[in-house]
């Protein structure tokens, strides 16, 4: 098995950490500008779902009597997109 020379190690682990500072980006931007509330979890969803390379997601909100409330979930691989604006 070829080795990889350090110093392409280093540029692919700081290409993976621009990567995921653009995501995050992306996600504080939406907070500032989304008004719709259900986009706006589908957008957190999507991007935390890409940050982890994750296939699904779902996202519980607090409910006014302190339990935790079903919101949205996605499911790349079996199509699934339950809340959100999708």
């Amino acid at each position: 098995m070829p080795t990889v020379p350090p110093s392409e190690q280093a540029e692919a682990a700081l290409r993976a950490r621009a990567d995921r500072l653009e995501l995050l980006h992306r996600i504080s931007l939406a907070l500032g500008a989304e008004r719709d509330r259900d986009r706006l979890l589908e957008i957190i969803l999507e991007e935390a779902q890409r940050l982890c390379r994750a296939d699904g997601g779902t996202l519980y909100l607090r409910t006014p009597k302190g339990e935790l409330g079903f919101a949205i979930l996605r499911n790349a691989s079996l199509g699934q997109h339950l809340g959100g604006t999708s």
